[in-house]
């Protein structure tokens, strides 16, 4: 299948669509709507990666529940409240992804618990395309009305299934247990307990040079990776923040690690002793102390501090001093 470089007829049409509303609503409606159909697009794409043949991929507003469906809530992003996928949309990317033959929208099934579990992680790469796309409309909505429910309609020849995207803008808090420790930041290795840093990404450069501005390669929006006696990373979720203190939601174990390579800016850490590290589960909240000035590292090892700051609306840092 062909990229397309510009709007389809279909994401046009979807566009149009919003014309009839009132003027007041409209500039928020197009802002919206232009987000959703930069969605299908993605969403288009993601679907020539993995091979499954398609048509068209078409986002409409959708006012009916999707029956035969696999729901995912996505734990990690506040404002998709669910993604439901057709059962036959489903097993034809689970198939396309591990390579079977079969790649057409055929099979029509329930999902096996395997599949499902499969199928979570697949559903985390396509949250993430939503959340990439509208991400910046949703923190700044008002939440005065619910915001509609949207279905991408996936089209081959005369089959038609669909993924249905269910938005929430309330904030989302917190439910599981938050464990506040309370040890001071510590900027050494040999500590009693295990010590918990916080990076939030990283720095393109082949050297470090002292009193030298760098810019921060930042994680996704709100990511992290807390990094466990130096070894482990696991990502998190940044929940709030304060002059003293992070908070963060643990995550999935990094499994790619080549993420770390190189320069990482580490910004909180905290210790914890065995019964609390033997007591962490996904979701748990952990409560790290921010550093007055940030530390830059290399291997799992601190090199440098440095200080911090926005310039022209991206994160820099300022080496202050290094070490051997």
């Amino acid at each position: 299948m062909q990229t397309k470089e510009l709007l389809s007829q279909n994401e046009i049409d979807s566009l149009l669509d919003i014309f009839s509303s009132s003027d007041e609503e409209k500039s928020r409606d197009i802002l919206f709507e232009m987000g959703i159909a930069k969605v299908a697009k993605g969403i288009e794409n993601y679907l020539e990666r993995l091979g499954l043949p398609f048509d068209d991929v078409r986002a409409l507003k959708s006012t009916s529940e999707h029956t035969n469906s696999y729901n995912y809530k996505p734990p990690d992003y506040p404002y998709l409240e669910n993604l439901s996928i057709d059962n036959t949309l489903a097993l034809s990317i689970l198939a396309a992804r591990f390579g079977a033959n079969n790649r057409e929208f055929s099979l029509d099934r329930e999902l096996t618990s395997l599949e499902k579990q499969l199928l979570e992680d697949l559903c985390r790469e396509i949250a993430y395309i939503v959340e990439k796309e509208l991400d910046s409309y949703l923190a700044k909505d008002d939440g005065v009305e619910k915001i509609a429910d949207y279905s991408l309609l996936v089209s081959q020849e005369n089959v038609q299934s669909a993924m249905q995207l269910s938005f929430t803008t309330e904030p989302v808090v917190p439910t599981a247990p938050v464990m506040l420790i309370e040890e001071e930041a510590v900027e050494r290795s040999d500590v009693d307990g295990t010590k918990v840093e916080a990076v939030v990404g990283t720095i393109a450069t082949k050297i470090l040079e002292q009193g030298a501005m760098y810019k921060l390669h930042a994680f996704a929006k709100n990511r992290a990776v807390l990094m466990l006696d130096e070894t482990l990373p696991f990502m998190a979720e940044r929940l709030q923040e304060s002059d003293e203190k992070l908070l963060f939601a643990l995550q999935e174990a990094l499994t790619d690690k080549t993420v770390l390579a190189g320069y990482c800016l580490s910004v909180a850490s905290t210790t914890m002793d065995d019964e609390a590290l033997l007591a962490l589960e996904y979701g748990t909240v952990l409560a790290l102390r921010s550093y007055d000035d940030v530390q830059i590292h290399k291997d799992g090892k601190m090199v440098a501090k440095a200080k911090a700051f926005f310039s022209n609306g991206e994160i820099a840092v300022k080496v202050l001093e290094g070490y051997k």
